[in-house]
């Protein structure tokens, strides 16, 4: 009837709203018509309807969850975002996926949809990978991070019912960033109320890298080979596997029962896969239906459980993997087989396991069609993370992480395209003394046709010695290596990079407004960290305050000479063998600098032309393994929840707590919730051992006091700056007894559990009133502390007992700040040292806070930061934040 209401040219997908193929009676699908929407009314015996449009489908959907009508928003620089109301026949099958007593979205889902959002973006942008059997559809770096909790239903609704057309109460957001042939995707949700309007701001669970033209591997054993292989094993019992899985948390419903048989050997699985009830048309647009994909992770789990790799305590879910190709299937698959491995099974400093999988999905002719690298399953325990009535985890609202973003491959220039223009004067400060004409030649030699001026690192004595230089040439660009090496200390490299950047002001204030001036560099070397990366680990990340310094910096330069000033940052790849630049590394600078050098050169002509750049201008650069990276702010993710007694917090309450900068505000407002949580012992460490008078008089001190009964808290006295002070109190923490500086008794400790590193100091003026000293004022407690407290926990080997090693950075040294420079530089120091402990396996979190204004060093502001946007942190919504922080452990 609907193809006779159009022409015949006109090309539509019908289907029906029952199966076609059953046998069925007519009372049966009237009835199945009443429930989808079709009105039936009797009419002198015969059955006439009246036909409700507005819920019909009228054709089968890109994707059960979104589709291509549910792309809101299209942006050329940042790229695409879907928005769909979930299907209530789609969320019903999704409602029998049940964990822990809580219907949750499955983490097959989560992938089906970061790969049906990678298939409609290839066909939006015109990305063709059919035609090339060597050619699919691929996912990595694939984290699922905070589980969604499914809305629930009206009984009526619940199920698979075909005809269920109506938008659930579930909303989903995919976003794409901009990328040609891989593109970050991630996944967000918020609820929709019975009144139609959203339910808040969305929570972010996954993300992943789409790779639109991935090669499809070729390393899968043969599905014959496989069925010979586990031909003389006995079937698994899948009823008692069900009833088994639901004991421990696994309370699958019919709709997600997709293992239909089970074989088991040493560290493998061969699993025979099948939807349990026939597929519904609405679902043919799924990539891989997550039932199925689902039922390999179930197949996992079961392998886990035939391994004894866990306690049967735990109930383990999908948390990642590391990549997922597909294969363009022609049908839905809705019976295959699939082959798991079992690769790892590990448990980190924190008692947290992790169960590593490889897994393969062979179609209906026996071809393997997906096949899964790296699949990673940690246990879920009960938490207010799958409370439907808590608010929302602020793991995924408050905090926020630097992501460095990959977004293209380096390729060093040639001699015949060098992007070397008039002028051709480079300018290379920071370069170490007996390096000088090493450094000169390199560059020279890396981009030939341009002469190189170089200054030693520590030859400049003030802004004056840079701005007499810099008047001798026109540049072609402006340098700073200092940070590449360790030929002077991190405050030495940074004066000196102070002095260079205040003649470079100096400078451009004397420049004309409509002259475009040269890119300026400041360049690291391995002093940046990416999170999850292999690259090389080196030492101590010192020079990582730069950083830091160069956000500042060029928030007070533009402020100052009131224009664009073209300053950038770039940290090469970390080396173990160099010290100095070689020249392959110039030539990757040269191709950096080079694109840098354009970019800078569009935003500057459009701000003096006073028209908006057409092009995001980057300012900060990693260069790792041939490619470079830019960093993006993304939601904290904080791995899988965890919390009650298998907590890293927890853990660490049952033993001694330090805190530096104990006597300050903050340490005295962490100091008594501690207490209040019950911690065994806390230990305050500052310079003077003993509370001010005012502290002695506070009310925060004398809360304290008042639990010494239930908790033992000693005072001891340490410039935690000085490495030999925090090594002397920190071996007597390991013998397990400190003299308290206030009462002059020794007290019995038990181990060290937990560092609260809070100790800090504010030394603000202009950046071209900063010098050494106001550096060292800064880097003296925060850095160096922070230093040596990781230095003497390896030195004295007490970090297998360390759950919590949380230290209090700041915004600033993400954003940076006016008249902040040394501050900035001394916070990222204290960002990148967390990465690198989290790098080598050890406990670590640095939260870059706002302003506290309760107390500490905003209190009194409050109302001018209310008025310029920026609410300040309550003690309460702090102190939340540290325990779900502290709580993940490494």
């Amino acid at each position: 009837m609907g193809q006779a209401c159009f022409p015949s040219t006109a090309k539509h997908d019908w289907f029906s709203v029952v199966d076609r193929k059953g046998s069925r009676t007519s009372a049966e699908l009237v009835t199945i018509l009443r429930r989808s929407g079709l009105k039936t009314t009797p009419d002198s015996g015969a059955l006439k309807h009246k036909w409700n449009h507005t819920s019909f489908p009228w054709r089968i959907p890109d994707h059960p969850l979104l589709t291509e009508d549910t792309l809101v928003a299209v942006d050329a620089n940042k790229g695409s975002r879907y928005a769909s109301r979930v299907r209530r026949d789609i969320l019903g099958t999704l409602m029998d996926h049940v964990i822990l007593g809580r219907p949750l979205m499955p983490g097959s889902a989560f992938i089906d949809v970061m790969l049906g959002v990678g298939r409609l973006e290839n066909r939006r942008r015109g990305n063709r990978t059919r035609g090339s059997p060597h050619v699919c559809l691929g996912l990595r770096n694939v984290e699922i991070f905070s589980p969604l909790v499914l809305p629930g239903l009206e009984a009526s609704d619940l199920g698979a019912v075909p005809g269920a057309f109506g938008p659930s109460p579930l909303e989903l957001l995919v976003e794409s960033e901009k990328g040609a042939k891989e593109f970050a995707v991630k996944v967000s949700s918020r609820r929709i109320d019975a009144l139609e309007s959203a339910g808040g701001d969305f929570e972010y669970h996954a993300r992943g890298i789409v790779d639109a033209f991935a090669a499809f591997p070729a390393t899968a054993i043969p599905l014959p080979e496989l069925r010979r292989k586990f031909s003389t094993l006995p079937p698994v019992d899948i009823p008692g596997l069900y009833l088994h899985f639901s004991r421990l948390g696994w309370q699958y419903g019919r709709g997600f029962q997709s293992i239909g048989q089970l074989l088991l050997s040493s560290r493998e699985a061969l699993v025979d896969l099948r939807l349990p009830r026939d597929i519904l048309p609405c679902e043919e647009g799924f990539v891989i239906h997550p039932v199925i994909l689902d039922g390999l992770f179930q197949a996992a789990g079961a392998l886990l459980l035939n391994e004894g790799a866990f306690s049967e305590r735990s109930t383990f879910v999908p948390v990642g993997l590391d990549d997922v190709r597909i294969t363009t299937p022609s049908a839905v698959w809705t019976n295959v087989w699939g082959h798991v491995s079992l690769s790892s099974v590990r448990e980190d400093l924190s008692g947290r396991q992790e169960a590593l999988f490889n897994c393969s999905v062979y179609g209906p002719a026996g071809t393997t069609c997906v096949v899964v690298t790296g699949l990673r399953m940690r246990p879920l325990r009960p938490t207010k993370a799958l409370s439907t009535s808590a608010p929302r985890s602020i793991l995924s609202n408050r905090l926020w992480r630097t992501d460095w973003l990959r977004v293209g491959n380096v390729t060093p220039r040639s001699e015949n395209n060098l992007p070397v223009r008039s002028p051709s004067f480079w300018l290379l400060a920071g370069v170490p003394s007996d390096q000088l004409d090493e450094a000169r030649q390199s560059l020279e030699a890396a981009m030939p046709g341009i002469s190189a001026v170089c200054l030693a690192l520590g030859a400049l004595k003030s802004a004056a010695d840079v701005l007499s230089v810099l008047q001798q040439h026109s540049w072609g660009a402006v340098m700073h290596i200092g940070g590449t090496t360790d030929a002077s200390s991190p405050t030495e490299c940074l004066a000196d990079i102070l002095f260079f950047l205040g003649g470079v002001t100096d400078w451009i204030a004397r420049r004309d407004q409509v002259e475009v001036l040269p890119p300026m560099f400041l360049v690291t070397r391995g002093s940046q960290c990416r999170e999850g990366s292999d690259e090389q680990q080196g030492g101590l990340p010192a020079h990582a305050g730069v950083v830091g310094l160069c956000r500042t910096a060029k928030l007070e330069m533009e402020a100052l000479v009131n224009r664009f000033v073209p300053l950038y940052y770039v940290d090469l790849e970390g080396s173990l063998v160099t010290s100095h630049i070689t020249r392959g590394e110039f030539l990757e600078l040269a191709a950096v600098t080079g694109r840098l050098s354009e970019d800078c050169s569009v935003v500057q002509t459009c701000a003096i032309e006073r028209r908006p750049p057409p092009i995001t201008c980057e300012t900060e650069v990693l260069l790792r393994g041939g490619s470079y990276y830019v960093p993006r702010f993304v939601p904290f993710d904080g791995g899988a929840v965890v919390s009650g007694s298998d907590s890293a917090f927890r853990r660490a309450l049952s033993g001694t707590l330090v805190i530096t900068g104990g006597l300050g505000d903050i340490g005295l407002v962490i100091a008594n919730w501690l207490a209040a949580e019950n911690a065994r012992a806390i230990v305050l460490v500052s310079r003077s051992g003993h509370p001010s008078p005012a502290v002695a008089q506070s009310a925060a001190w004398r809360t304290l006091q008042a639990r010494v009964g239930s908790t033992t808290t000693v005072t001891a006295k340490c410039d935690v700056g000085d490495a030999k002070q925090v090594t002397a109190l920190f071996r007597a923490l390991r013998a397990g007894e400190l003299t308290c500086s206030t009462t002059s008794k020794a007290v019995s400790l038990p181990p060290v559990c937990g560092i609260f590193h809070a100790a800090g100091v504010l030394d603000d003026r202009p950046l071209q009133k900063h010098d050494k000293r106001s550096m060292e004022s800064v880097f003296w407690p925060k850095v160096y502390g922070a230093w040596n407290l990781h230095n003497v926990l390896a030195e004295l080997d007490m970090n297998a007992s360390i759950h919590v090693f949380m230290m209090f950075s700041s915004i600033v040294g993400a954003v940076g700040n006016p008249g902040q420079a040394n501050y900035a530089a001394a916070n990222a120091c204290l960002d990148t040292l967390a990465l690198h402990r989290r790098r080598s396996g050890l406990a670590a979190h640095s939260i870059q806070w706002g302003p506290w204004i309760e107390q500490g060093m905003a209190v009194g502001v409050a109302e001018r930061l209310r008025r310029g946007g920026l609410e300040g942190i309550q003690n309460r919504d702090g102190l939340e934040t540290v325990e779900q922080v502290a709580s993940q452990g490494i």
